[in-house]
């Protein structure tokens, strides 16, 4: 049993099922959050869980509002405790999947009772410049300002290479222009 994290039981609650391609990230420095991805059968699905890392429970969170189901394979950061989702894919074949090139912010409310609740909103853009849409891209907070969109897998399995910034204030996009002798053709 480590002695720096002696967390190694959690108490039996309300589990969430087991899944890949779900969002992952730490708020309020206390709370593990796990948002959709795809179950054990291949099916989206887009219930959200925190596990309290203090107490060892999870709880499952109530959602507020609407995103697309493409949930699979999005990406996310956080910027003052707000996540930011971005992109993914819905649970179609390979053929006819849907991708995304959505923003959306997941603010939560948490109280001591136990009962918290996300809610989120779909982000307003200003301009018509946007990434494609895409699935498992790369994304990072630079400065509590900026977002970074790099890569990421669009229509029909492409591989993307590109790099887009996202600017919180001013809620514009900018492409990222990238030079060299060889550039790599996707990841």
């Amino acid at each position: 049993r480590s002695t720096l994290f002696p967390y190694t039981t959690l108490f039996r609650s309300s589990i969430p099922c087991a899944r890949d391609g779900h969002l992952s990230s730490l708020i309020y420095n206390k709370y593990m959050v796990i948002y959709a991805g795809l179950n054990e059968k291949d099916e989206v699905v887009g219930d959200l869980y925190l596990l309290d890392i203090e107490k060892k429970k999870w709880i499952e969170c109530e959602i507020e509002g609407n995103i697309s189901s493409n949930n699979d394979g999005q990406s996310c950061c956080l910027v003052n405790d707000i996540m930011y989702l971005f992109g993914g894919q819905g649970s179609g074949d390979d053929e006819d999947d849907e991708y995304s090139n959505e923003l959306y912010t997941l603010k939560f409310n948490i109280d001591d009772n136990y009962k918290p609740k996300a809610i989120i909103s779909a982000v307003e853009i200003t301009g018509n410049r946007r990434p494609k849409e895409r699935a498992s891209p790369s994304c990072v907070a630079y400065k509590d300002q900026y977002l970074i969109i790099a890569g990421g897998e669009g229509k029909k399995k492409e591989p993307l290479n590109d790099i887009w910034i996202f600017d919180l204030n001013n809620k514009c996009y900018i492409e990222v222009e990238i030079n060299g002798e060889e550039i790599i053709e996707g990841r």
